[in-house]
């Protein structure tokens, strides 16, 4: 943590989130009330993402074994019990969980990492941007938890998906400055000059860009040349949306 800057909260962190779902996760919807997995288990900031699965937000001041067991118990809640949130996300059974602290040992994060395999995770790290007034967080993602390459993830797709994804990732490197590519675990996320700007999601053989424009987000279905055009543009218009402006 920036020690210019006294330390958010938890609270500090989640409520800013909730204003700005696109910090964590372009696409991602947030939902105005807690989820409650228990009488004793409630998690502050939660909502879906544009495939339908449960996104759980967790902030964790400090790692120890509650903390993986508190990971372990919301999972495990959801794939049992997760028809009940049938009429707010469209595939309840398959959660992700998206992790937030000051900072990571090493030890945390290969144990974070182990439980990466068993369950979609993203571990991030959380600094405040002192240039701004008021300061806002910002957020880092642990590459040891999720970093992969796009050509590790392209190879799930058939061939006409894989064409128009190398067709976008292409386009955004080519920008300038060029767009950055956050290759982890599906969905892959693009960065531009103003920070996350879309994510790139596939289910079976579709796939699916959630991106921000100005009324908020837009999500592109790339199923034909047109329809990647549109992305494609959608991505320039976020990188040089400030050049844009009169």
């Amino acid at each position: 943590m920036n020690p210019s800057h006294p330390p958010f909260s938890g609270d500090d962190i989640l409520r800013w989130l909730a204003r700005h779902p696109a910090a964590l996760e372009p696409g991602i919807v947030f939902f105005d009330s807690p989820l409650a997995l228990d009488a004793d288990l409630s998690i502050p900031l939660w909502g879906a993402d544009p495939l339908g699965r449960p996104c759980l937000v967790l902030w964790f001041q400090e790692w120890g074994p509650t903390a993986f067991d508190l990971l372990m118990d919301c999972v495990t809640r959801l794939r049992s019990e997760g028809d009940r949130l049938a009429k707010s996300c469209a595939r309840p059974l398959e959660p992700r969980v998206f992790v937030m602290a000051p900072q990571y040992s090493r030890s945390v994060l290969q144990r974070l990492l182990l439980l990466g395999d068993a369950f979609p995770l993203r571990a991030f790290s959380v600094d405040a941007d002192t240039t701004i007034d008021p300061p806002e967080p910002t957020l880092t993602i642990e590459s040891a938890v999720a970093f992969s390459s796009t050509d590790d993830l392209l190879d799930v797709l058939n061939a006409s998906c894989r064409s128009n994804a190398n067709r976008l990732l292409q386009s955004a490197a080519a920008l300038r400055p060029a767009v950055q590519v956050q290759a982890a675990a599906w969905p892959i996320v693009f960065r531009s000059q103003h920070g996350p700007c879309a994510s790139l999601y596939h289910d079976g053989d579709q796939l699916v860009l959630a991106c921000r424009v100005e009324q908020g987000i837009d999500s592109f279905l790339l199923d034909e040349d047109e329809q990647v055009d549109r992305a494609i543009d959608a991505l320039m218009r976020e990188q040089w949306n400030l050049r844009m402006t009169p």
